[in-house]
């Protein structure tokens, strides 16, 4: 679990910071490589996992052998606008007239992301191209977590701590250091992912240095 969340232990409000969140993962790299001396060390990360893995990279180059991007952005301000394109033109295209009217009033904002607009953002990246749990078995899911206990406890705490980082991860634009970086680099991305528009993901991938 990321720090302050589920079975992590309790933090101030002050010890969230992104810089603090590329410390957790050297702390857990290090362990790892004395732990298990010798061997390969592949680090993953996911959306945000995956762009503080981008930023541990910059600072630790040669403590991995190889590096997995899952869907990860590297220019938080031009992710939130690929989208709002992306889930526009899916509201165009099946003629959801009430999608269109929300999300045009996002158009040509400045990249703040406030309670209202990330609703809106929410409502419809839930519902384009049939939303984020259209190929899930939720009855597998339930059977796996206790879902009614957890989730609510690992929203509002996730919630809270995305209200604490969101200026500072809203700052981040990793797009032109990352052509310092030659760890080999697997990037993964889904086509109808609206989150984070495949697209973004293929243009920033372009400026990688290493192998890819």
């Amino acid at each position: 679990h990321q720090r302050g969340i589920m079975n992590s232990e309790r933090i101030p409000d002050s010890a969230h910071a992104v810089s603090n969140y590329v410390k957790d993962i050297h702390h857990v790299v290090s362990y790892l490589k004395g732990r298990y001396k010798g061997q390969k060390i592949f680090l993953l990360g996911h959306s945000w996992g995956g762009l503080i893995s981008y930023m541990y990279l910059l600072e630790h180059e040669n403590e991995v052998d190889k590096f997995v991007a899952v869907c990860t952005p590297l220019n938080s301000g031009s992710m939130v606008n690929a989208r709002i394109e992306m889930i526009l033109q899916w509201a165009k295209n099946t003629n959801n007239k009430q999608a269109v009217n929300e999300l045009k009033t996002l158009q040509d904002k400045p990249v703040s992301l406030s309670k209202d607009d990330s609703e809106i953002l929410v409502k419809w990246m839930s519902k384009a191209y049939g939303g984020w749990h259209r190929n899930l078995n939720m009855t597998k899911v339930n059977d796996a977590i206790d879902y009614e206990e957890n989730i609510p406890t690992w929203l509002k705490e996730q919630k809270h701590i995305e209200s604490i980082l969101i200026e500072e991860i809203l700052s981040i634009n990793l797009t032109d250091s990352i052509s310092s970086l030659h760890t080999p680099l697997l990037c993964l991305a889904g086509k109808e992912d609206t989150n984070v528009p495949w697209y973004i993901v293929k243009a920033e991938f372009e400026n990688y240095a290493g192998q890819k």
